[in-house]
């Protein structure tokens, strides 16, 4: 449960909760980044979102406890059934407790990188934020091509050289050892972090934060070298 605050100050906010009572968190959408994505007639608008962070249900404009009540009811009884244990594989939002109050989430350099869930080997399942605290290479392999292994290769090695992991995600049966983890492609991670179906390296520091992008035919190695370089020594 979260209330999402808009358009009042923390002072107040922090008022309403003490009068109420109010028992869950309530983040200030500082900048109106949420209240212009979730807002649609209102406020207030409500969204029920499982385990997955897929959206099950919504109930735009005020509404009675009853009503509430009926709804959150329907949907635990949905989600006690067997589920299986591990989420799907596709694009996730970033936990809040990772994120601070003037954080981006975008694939691009300086911003954290997208969450994400992969399939890994036999039936796991890989997740990029819970990575934090080791710096990766991710090198997206859209699809077959001559040379593909040799690009891959390369930025294995690459990887190896500046002690980085190296992250292989991979459209069907990708040859070879990877020398690190080999994940399942994804329509929906794929279209965001190599949406040109050309093969591209991502690289993430230990944050979580996009360091810099690398296509296969660009110098891997020199931007590693950059991407995780001091300020002084970039160019």
């Amino acid at each position: 449960m979260v209330g999402v605050n808009m358009n009042e100050s923390t002072g107040d906010a922090e008022d309403f909760v003490d009068e109420f009572g109010v028992r869950f968190s309530v983040p200030m959408d500082r900048g109106d980044k949420v209240t212009d994505r979730f807002l649609q007639i209102g406020p207030p608008n409500s969204y029920f979102i499982d385990q997955q962070g897929i959206v099950r249900e919504s109930l735009i404009g005020g509404s009675t406890p009853d009503v509430f009540a009926a709804r959150v009811g329907v949907l635990l009884a949905e989600l006690s059934a067997p589920l299986g244990p591990l989420p799907a594989p596709g694009l996730k939002a970033v936990p809040t407790p990772l994120l601070s109050d003037e954080a981006e989430v975008a694939l691009a350099r300086g911003a954290v990188a997208p969450d994400f869930v992969l399939a890994a080997g036999g039936d796991g399942r890989w997740r990029l934020t819970e990575q934090r605290g080791t710096r990766l290479l991710v090198h997206f392999q859209p699809g077959t091509c001559a040379a593909c292994g040799d690009a891959a290769e390369a930025a294995r090695q690459a990887a190896a050289d500046a002690g980085l992991r190296f992250i292989l995600v991979a459209r069907g049966n990708a040859a070879g050892e990877t020398g690190g983890v080999l994940l399942r492609w994804d329509d929906s991670v794929g279209d965001l972090y190599a949406p040109t179906e050309h093969q591209r390296s991502i690289l993430i520091d230990a944050d979580g934060v996009v360091g810099g992008v690398a296509a296969a035919a660009d110098d891997v190695a020199g931007a590693i070298a950059e991407a995780f370089a001091g300020p002084d020594e970039r160019t």
